[in-house]
């Protein structure tokens, strides 16, 4: 999808990377919501802390949003992998396991391409 730059669709896979990591880390402590709000609230509730800084995901250091979607493009659905943060001024580590979503469409495939552009540079006309 990147290489084919269908950017919705890789912005939307990683959500569903992300939700359904945080729903199986729910699922180890018996909790559940069917709402995507209620997932969020209850693992900002459980797991997350004002304050958490990621600080490496796969081995890879964590340095800013950019980083991080780097990161994860480079994972595939059902890699597990471990997320190291910053808690209390405590190192922590969790490993879990990317999911995905498969998206669904009406639109072709036509529809999703971005032509190709070529630019010509002018002479320089200084000389």
């Amino acid at each position: 999808m990147q290489r084919e730059k269908h950017w919705n669709a890789c912005a939307n896979r990683l959500y569903y990377a992300c939700y359904y990591a945080v729903t199986a880390l729910l699922a180890r402590k018996e909790l559940a919501s069917s709402k995507h709000t209620g997932v969020k609230a209850l693992f900002n509730h459980h797991f997350v802390k004002a304050g958490d800084v990621i600080i490496e995901i796969a081995n890879e250091r964590v340095e800013d949003i950019a980083s991080l979607r780097k990161i994860l493009a480079k994972k595939e659905s059902g890699d597990k992998v471990k997320v190291k943060f910053m808690r209390d001024k405590k190192e922590k580590t969790l490993e879990i396991k990317l999911g995905t979503r498969k998206v669904k469409t009406k639109l072709k495939k036509s529809e999703f391409e971005i032509p190709e552009i070529e630019l010509e540079t002018a002479p320089d006309k200084r000389t």
